[in-house]
């Protein structure tokens, strides 16, 4: 070692490697710290992804839980709500006469009861008791002997039921629930496709739509 470090050349060439190395090393630590803040930025977007990821799973096993939560609720008027209606409906000059039919279920067949109580009694012409049909259709149908003129009175009922929350369909008789059996209570004529000029079908509650 001392013959070559006593030699200007042999120090000189070696200062030049160590300069040479020295700027080596500093573009390595220059990349490797350019590779890290690149690393760094990707791991904290994969971060983000997956936390949106996961914060769109929860929104939607949440929105998925309230639309079940929200079809399995009943439909149910509460007793202001058939006070209410029972004056509206009761202010009415013309009291029609509606059966009203429901599917076997026991939910729209407890609707249905409540429906026939308001309309006694406001004085509409009803049956005491609800019929009851099958196959089971959707939702709430009115059905009147000509859609294009419509009558006062079944304008009157669907609104009102409507202002109450349940969503009524009015329709002419082809449009009326396509049965094959009807049980009838005492006088709701039950034989065959024979109906009043308005009859109430309270069918299943509809599905619930998801909200995006």
């Amino acid at each position: 070692m001392t013959g070559w470090w006593n030699s200007v050349d042999a120090v000189g060439k070696f200062n030049t490697w160590m300069q040479v190395a020295i700027v080596i090393f500093g573009v390595l630590a220059a990349v490797a710290t350019a590779l890290t803040i690149i690393a760094a930025k990707r791991i904290s977007e994969l971060q983000a992804a997956e936390a949106t990821q996961l914060r769109l799973r929860l929104a939607t096993t949440e929105r998925t839980a309230a639309v079940t939560h929200q079809q399995l609720i009943p439909r149910v008027l509460t007793q202001v709500q058939m006070t209410r209606l029972t004056e509206v409906l009761g202010r009415s000059p013309a009291k029609a006469r509606i059966p009203v039919i429901a599917t076997e279920s026991q939910e729209t067949r407890a609707l249905a009861s409540q429906v026939v109580r308001v309309l006694a009694a406001a004085g509409w012409n009803t049956e005491p008791d609800p019929g009851t049909a099958s196959p089971a259709w959707t939702g709430i149908i009115l059905t009147v002997e000509n859609s294009n003129q419509i009558p006062p009175t079944a304008t009157l009922l669907a609104n009102e039921l409507r202002n109450e929350g349940l969503a009524v369909t009015i329709t002419d008789r082809p449009g009326a629930p396509k049965i094959k059996t009807l049980e009838a209570s005492k006088t709701l004529n039950a034989n065959g496709p024979k109906l009043d000029l308005l009859n109430l079908w309270i069918g299943e509650k509809a599905p619930v739509q998801e909200v995006p």
